[in-house]
């Protein structure tokens, strides 16, 4: 899904016009319809504004997948609470284990 897709589905999804949310933003409205449109893009900064409006981080606004490696500290900590596909999973009493583990 290109970005200008994104950025309208997340404005219908939080129930916003073109207009309305231009006036929360202090952009027009046509900068919004060449966002959605992709003939424009927004800033970095507005990115930010827009994905604490809508309660996104900026990779789930822009639909952006986070690839986690499995040795990491997140890829740990995925593990261990059953967010990645594995076979062997850890008590919650290894947790100060799994944590200092080296990357």
């Amino acid at each position: 899904m290109l970005i200008g897709q994104q950025l309208k589905q997340f404005r219908l999804d939080a129930g916003y016009s073109q207009q309305t949310l231009a006036e929360q933003i202090n952009v027009s409205r046509q900068v919004i319809s060449k966002w959605e449109t992709d003939k424009s893009a927004p800033d970095l900064n507005t990115l930010v504004v827009l994905a604490k409006l809508y309660n996104v981080s900026l990779n789930t606004l822009l639909g952006v997948e986070t690839v986690t490696k499995p040795n990491s500290f997140i890829g740990r900590l995925r593990q261990h609470w059953h967010l990645a596909e594995s076979e062997s999973t850890k008590p919650l009493s290894n947790l100060g284990r799994i944590m200092q583990q080296p990357e």
